[in-house]
């Protein structure tokens, strides 16, 4: 996420009402406890290293934004940088990341119609519906535009073979 998209982020934060709620309090069982003094565990949990922003890309329906919208939804977390899909880490049985490169496997034969549908409606070229598992609802209000620019940057990846990551 850029700087800007951050900061309208915490701006939208800060304006909605507090909670006013007792959070209940943590604590270790045996188990845990154990597994931490074993070395097995850690209390933190957050080891990402800071990266710098990335650059600021005026919205548009342009590749550029739509490589930034790929980063910035978390297309890339599930399908992979290659966008070529696979095995997603979740809950058990979750189903694989689709191929979104334009291979056989993937959105070879998709036009932008099919591809606002899955992304609005759910649904594959083919009719069937995409698994909930992909969050296909949080990306149902976007615009045109970035449906566009989502739509130019996955039809400009290399096609790779699925699973390929």
């Amino acid at each position: 996420m850029n700087e800007t998209d951050l900061a309208d982020l915490i701006a939208y934060l800060k304006q909605l009402p507090a909670v006013d709620r007792d959070m209940p309090s943590s604590r270790l069982g045996p188990l845990g406890r154990t597994l931490l003094v074993a070395g097995q565990v850690s209390l933190i949990t957050d080891r990402t290293p800071l990266l710098p922003f990335p650059a600021i890309v005026p919205p548009g329906p342009t590749l550029e934004y739509g490589r930034y919208l790929a980063g910035y939804t978390g297309c890339i977390g599930c399908h992979g940088p290659g966008l070529s899909g696979g095995y997603v880490e979740g809950p058990p049985g979750a189903p694989p990341a689709a191929n979104l490169t334009p291979d056989p496997t993937g959105l070879a034969n998709w036009t932008e119609t099919d591809f606002d549908h899955a992304l609005r409606r759910g649904v594959r070229k083919n009719g069937t519906p995409i698994d909930i598992f992909m969050p296909w609802p949080n990306f149902s209000g976007m615009t045109d535009i970035e449906v566009k620019a989502l739509w130019l940057y996955v039809s400009s990846v290399p096609a790779k073979p699925f699973g390929n990551k």
